[in-house]
């Protein structure tokens, strides 16, 4: 993939940024310049957006990266063109983001968009618009993901730095981010918490068992002593199961044979017991029937008044209907005389109607007088109506004419009011050029001082960094020393070993020396002064090497704080520079929106802005107040002018109306005059005529319904008097049949009563029919007397015949026996359930044990593979190397044999990677780590040990390796361009010799390589450039710096 042109709008600090990076296709190596924070790297992550919908770094999303002074009508846009394998490809993407509607006020959030052009010979072949469609295009063409072209394309030199040098946990961590084997990671998370659970479920069963043996109820012979072990105590368990399972079985006989004797006691007792109490309710029931023969001639009496009762049951309807008869007979005399009352009131009312009606005849002459009348007016009413339909419509024209006059004098003030208060808006709406040029003026001031606020924060940002830099440094200087002072003893305490071995090899030597045998320093055979040395103790070869170890352990953290300490104390300048720069910057800026600070302190710069923001704010706020109050006045000149010209035209039409009403007004007038003329006299309106009319409808009307109600009544009283004459018949009639049978009825009691042996008064009869309803319960009261007396003397002889000839029995002796056994038997029941239920108990106790014995021994195997498994995995084992870091460990061989290509290439032959063969101290530091081989001593040693340039070199190399592995995983793929990110300010004048060196021997290797570093001196040294320039208002601008344009 080649670059061609990059185009970024409203992007980081970009408004509107192009950048032809075909100028650079005759650079092997090119520099994007300029100062921290200045958007260089933006760069990268608006190519990375442009190809795969999202930035360089999962930190922040490109939505975020919307400039903050973009306009909300403009929005952010990537336009980026490359060429890869004779293709050129034009992609134009838009993040999502928030921006004003296109039509109407308020914002709207438009999503992503995106469109791909694809040219072959500058002729179009395909267009493609779905957002998804291209980013599977454009995998399709390069052949690796967004993470891939991140980890291929931009080479974090720094990182790579900082990866050579890391311990082996480290470089665990960001292989696994490259290589995705975060599924090992996770096999090792599962297995140890599967072997917690496993063990805990282990001591579960172990503290089961010791539970269930403290709970066993041991008996006094088979308790176990204190020092028992857990295997002893089942046993004895298991022998006191068996003990007391033979005891229960013989208690068990000897228990059935206790409650079998019992049993027959108690049923010779219950047999005793019944035969008395049959003799008992034997005596009962005599008794009960001696009363019941006592109480014979109440029930005596009790029959009489029941055949009594039924008597005169038989002649209760006859009661009854000579008392209904007796009812209606004083009820028939009362209407019969009720009704000779009211047909007497009736004749006077008929002679009353008939004086009335012969009143009305003799009116009836004046009525017709009357009716005469009525005709003549009513012919003469309509001349009236139309008198009255003149006069109103005269009365409307005068009201409308009167109203027309009112409308047009209205008119005529409301148009004069209007007119003089338009005159006085158009004076104050010619002062809003002044004002909208106050409020420009105030709003770019606002948009200045926002900036000045965010370059403060960002100064508040660096001063944070700056000062946490400095305790850094000083904790870094103060590990230096004390590093320094353990490289001094370890050194020291090497040399005494080496001291104290190399006597103790001259003390073997000079025992070893014979005559005539050649001397292993000087060949001589005659050894004629051997030395004389004092036997010391020997030092091991291991005690050495480890000496050694120990002391270039040392050295490597020496020589790490060494360069962590300049890499910081540059980063110290670097900060206190743009510090300075973007404080200088500031107070320009300051100067120029007319603020003059108290001083250089932040705080105090932050109160000055905040004073005169707030300041800036009131003095925004009225302008912007007065503003909107001329945009009113201006609504309110248009409409008044709207007004003015309707007013105009209602005058106009409302003096039309005012003519044409007058001629209305005179019309209706002469017609009034000609109308009264021809009037009947008497009359001077139709109210007049109409009152008249009405008193006649009235009198006549009067009359005729007096006359009408008169005849009805005459009519409705003869028909009463008719009828009440019949009801008086048919009541005579009723009176004379109800009183022969009444007197029937009372002669056929009466003769009941005589004929009857025990009763002779009629008032004795009536008082037993009043008792009849008392008949059912009397006698069922004599039939339950009755059937008692006959049921008891059943069961009494029933009972004689069951007893015989027996006599009531003595049944202490059967209770004291029964009392006796069940005490017995309760006694050894207790006994029974006591040990029965210890048995039963220490059974589930003992079954309990058994299941977690089995389940122990189940598992066992299981456990202590699983413990083999994990220790494999995790790496808890002597060589301390798990799954996961044995897996990375391969990758890492691969990326090392890769960049070794490079890195002996580079280095002239002389240095090669490899990975470190012995096991470290700890597994954090074990098989990751990385050694030199140097051939120009001949052995390996730590990259701690590497000089600036040479880290740079192995770092290098390690990158373009990565980068190639990579490729190699994705079908091999071709990059014609690489990036480089920072790695350089850290390195001295002669590292940086080195790395740039290295950079032109890489040419060759690669089309082209960027380099995004702020270190001024490599602009110097690289004649492509991308420089950068911070501006003070947040923006940054691009410009292609060539050799044919630098001068």
């Amino acid at each position: 993939m080649r670059p061609i042109c990059l185009t970024l709008k409203n992007l980081g600090p970009y408004e509107d940024q192009t950048i032809h990076f075909d100028r650079l296709e005759h650079a092997k190596t090119f520099l994007i310049a300029g100062p921290t924070g200045s958007g260089k790297t933006t760069i990268f992550d608006a190519i990375t957006f442009a190809l795969y919908g999202s930035g360089a770094s999962d930190d922040r999303d490109v939505e975020s990266m919307r400039s903050d002074f973009a306009d909300p009508n403009e929005p952010t846009e990537v336009d980026f063109t490359f060429e890869h394998q004779g293709l050129v490809y034009h992609i134009i993407r838009k993040p999502k983001q928030t921006l004003n509607k296109k039509r109407g006020s308020g914002q709207k959030e438009y999503g992503s968009e995106g469109v791909l052009d694809i040219y072959k010979h500058d002729q179009k072949i395909d267009e493609i618009k779905r957002l998804r469609e291209i980013n599977l295009k454009i995998e399709s063409v390069l052949q690796i993901n967004r993470e891939q072209f991140v980890q291929v394309i931009l080479l974090p030199q720094g990182d790579f730095q900082h990866f050579l040098l890391a311990p082996s946990s480290e470089k665990e961590s960001v292989l696994r981010k490259i290589f995705k084997t975060q599924l090992y990671q996770r096999w090792a998370d599962f297995l140890n918490d599967m072997k917690k659970q496993q063990g805990k479920q282990y001591l579960d069963w172990q503290n089961d068992i010791q539970k269930s043996l403290d709970n066993v109820q041991w008996l006094s012979d088979f308790k176990p002593g204190a020092k028992t072990i857990d295997d002893q105590q089942i046993k004895l368990l298991k022998h006191q199961q068996k003990h007391v399972q033979n005891q229960l079985a013989h208690k068990k006989k000897q228990l059935q044979t206790m409650r079998d004797q019992a049993a027959r006691a108690k049923q010779r007792l219950e047999h005793d017991q019944q035969i008395n109490q049959q003799i008992d309710d034997l005596n009962q029931s005599k008794q009960k029937l001696q009363s019941l023969n006592h109480q014979s001639k109440d029930y005596d009496q009790l029959s009489n008044q029941i055949q009594n009762l039924k008597w005169a049951q038989q002649l209760k309807p006859s009661y009854e209907r000579n008392e209904d008869l007796k009812r209606q007979l004083k009820q028939h005399q009362s209407q019969l005389n009720q009704t000779d009352q009211d047909l007497s009131d009736a004749q006077k009312n008929q002679k009353d109607v008939q004086t009335k009606a012969d009143q009305l005849e003799k009116q009836k002459t004046n009525q017709e007088k009357l009716q005469n009348e009525r005709a003549v007016l009513t012919k003469e009413r309509p001349s009236f109506e139309q008198m009255d339909q003149l006069k109103q419509q005269v009365k409307n024209a005068d009201e409308s004419l009167a109203q027309s006059q009112s409308k047009v004098k209205m008119l005529r003030t409301n148009l004069d009011d209007l007119t003089t208060e338009d005159q006085k808006l158009t004076d104050a709406i010619k002062q809003q050029p002044q004002i909208q040029t106050d409020l420009y003026l105030a709003q770019q001031k606002q948009r200045d001082l926002e900036r000045s606020k965010k370059d403060l924060k960002h100064l508040f940002d660096l001063q944070s960094q700056l000062d946490d830099l400095n305790q850094r440094i000083k904790i870094n200087q103060s590990d230096l020393k004390r590093v320094q002072k353990l490289v001094s003893s370890r050194k020291k305490r090497a040399d005494e070993l080496h001291q104290q071995q190399l006597q103790g090899q001259i003390v073997n030597l000079v025992q070893q020396l014979k005559p005539g045998t050649p001397c292993p320093i000087c060949g001589s055979k005659q050894h004629p002064l051997p030395a004389h040395v004092q036997q010391i103790e020997p030092v091991a070869d291991k005690a050495v090497k480890a000496a050694d170890q120990n002391l270039s352990n040392a050295h490597d953290q020496q020589s790490q704080l060494t360069t962590q300490i300049k890499e910081r104390q540059e980063q110290q300048k670097q900060l206190t520079n743009q510090l300075s720069d973007g404080l200088n910057a500031l107070l320009t800026a300051m100067k120029n929106l007319q603020i003059k600070p108290d001083s250089r302190e932040l705080v105090s710069i932050q109160s000055d802005l905040r004073k005169a923001s707030e300041t800036n704010d009131k003095s925004l706020k009225h302008v912007q107040s007065k503003l909107n109050q001329i945009k009113q006045q201006q609504t309110q000149h248009e409409n008044d002018q709207h007004h003015i010209t309707e007013q105009k035209e209602t005058l106009d039409q409302a003096q039309k109306q005012l003519q044409s009403a007058q001629n209305e007004a005179q019309k209706y007038q002469v017609r009034l005059s000609d109308v009264k003329h021809n009037l009947p006299n008497g009359f001077p309106d139709i109210q007049a005529l109409d009152h008249r009319l009405a008193d006649l409808n009235q009198q006549i009307d009067d009359y005729q319904q007096a006359v009408d109600a008169n005849h009805q009544k005459l009519h409705q009283i003869e028909t009463t008097i008719a009828s009440l004459a019949a009801t008086k018949t048919s009541l005579e009639e009723q009176i004379k049949n109800s009183h022969d049978e009444q007197q029937n009825v009372s002669n056929q009691l009466k003769q009941a009563v005589h004929d009857h042996q025990s009763i002779d008064q009629i008032g004795t009869l009536i008082d037993l029919i009043h008792q009849v309803d008392q008949l059912d319960r009397k006698e069922k009261q004599l039939e339950e007397y009755q059937n008692q007396v006959q049921k008891l003397q059943a069961e009494i002889k029933a009972q004689a015949n069951a007893i015989g000839a027996h006599d009531k029995i003595d049944l202490k002796h059967d209770q004291k026996q029964i009392d006796h056994l069940s005490e017995q038997l309760n006694q050894f029941e207790n006994d029974y359930d006591q040990q029965n239920q210890r048995f039963t108990l220490n059974d589930a106790t003992s079954k309990q044990i058994q299941n977690d014995l089995s389940q122990i021994n189940k598992h066992a195997d299981k456990i202590h593979q699983l413990d083999l498994l994990v220790t494999t995995v995790t790496g808890n084992n002597d060589v301390k190397l798990g799954l996961e870091r044995y897996v990375l460990r391969a990758e890492l061989i691969r990326i090392l044999a890769a960049a070794n290509h490079h890195f002996k290439s580079l280095s002239s032959g002389r240095y090669v990677f490899a990975l470190h063969s012995s096991s470290g101290a700890y597994q954090k530091n074990t098989g990751l780590e990385v050694d030199v081989y140097d051939d120009d001593v001949g052995k390996r040693r730590s990259v701690h040990t590497l000089s600036g340039g040479e880290k740079f070199i192995a770092s290098l190399s390690l990158a373009l390796a990565l980068g190639e592995v990579i490729q190699e995983e994705s079908g091999g793929i071709n990059i014609d361009t690489l990036f480089i990110d920072e790695g350089f300010g850290s390195l001295d004048r002669e590292s940086l010799d080195v790395a740039m060196n290295t950079l032109d021997r890489l040419n060759g290797e690669h089309q082209m390589i960027g380099i995004i570093s702020h270190v001024e001196s490599l602009q110097s040294r690289i004649p492509y450039q991308i420089r950068v320039h911070k501006q003070i208002d947040g923006k940054s601008t691009a410009k292609i710096v060539t050799p044919e344009t630098a001068h």
